[in-house]
């Protein structure tokens, strides 16, 4: 079954019942919004849910949501990282949970895709906490090579609510219908996901192997969409 995934615990009014659709979230850890108290509150509500937990650090940049390229030195980006992920596991031994996964946000994540020595930074962020789970990764990218030849445990990600371009990386925000906004849209570009390929804004179809799709929580209607796309994906 493919996974279906959420950013969540990013102020959302939706959050506990956008668990109830899916079958793996990402709680963001304070670097663009979250913080102990709403780590522990979602950590709590995906165990009710018996949805599978993962981190969602991003630059520190709370003013632009994590979605703006962020200038800082190598080892103050490393720092920031280390921080936000060893609170997310300290709120998680807490509430002796296991940690299935890392996704990083926005920005961050955007930026990993084609940055090899942003990418050598957040392997050693890796490799400080001994983390041995999933790194989720855009579907298609080099940086989901860089992870696979570093012996990362990768899982390819599409998105059901972002258009893409024909070289099969995301539209920026910036552009015009970068975000699908209908249900319709959506619902029909999970299945072109979930069958290994999607249609480009250009009209092109390419081919994406992913094993997890990504709903963002602050797309327009969001609960709407994901439930339509629970019943789709049976969960």
């Amino acid at each position: 079954m493919m996974d279906f995934n959420a950013d969540i615990g990013e102020g959302g009014k939706d959050d506990r019942a956008m668990l109830d659709c899916i079958t793996s979230c990402n709680i963001a850890c304070g670097g663009h919004a979250g913080d102990r108290d709403s780590i522990r509150q979602t950590l709590l509500w995906a165990q009710q849910a018996s949805v599978a937990v993962g981190a969602h650090p991003s630059y520190p940049d709370i003013e632009y949501f994590g979605r703006k390229s962020f200038s800082m030195s190598a080892e103050d980006l490393q720092t920031t990282l280390l921080e936000q992920l060893e609170l997310f596991r300290a709120c998680l031994n807490d509430l002796n949970m296991s940690w299935h996964h890392i996704k990083p946000h926005g920005a961050l994540y955007n930026d990993l895709v084609h940055d090899r020595e942003l990418g050598v930074l957040f392997l050693k962020v890796l490799e400080a906490l001994d983390f041995r789970g999933v790194v989720y990764a855009l579907a298609g990218s080099p940086w989901v090579e860089q992870l696979q030849a570093a012996g990362v445990t990768v899982w390819q990600e599409g998105f059901v609510d972002r258009r893409y371009t024909d070289a099969g990386e995301l539209l920026s925000r910036q552009e015009p219908q970068a975000v699908l906004t209908q249900s319709e849209a959506i619902l029909q570009q999970a299945k072109a996901l979930h069958q290994g390929q999607v249609v480009t804004a250009g009209g092109k179809t390419i081919p994406l192997n992913c094993q997890t799709l990504c709903l963002h929580s602050d797309t327009p209607n969001a609960l709407s969409h994901a439930r339509l796309l629970a019943q789709y994906f049976r969960i």
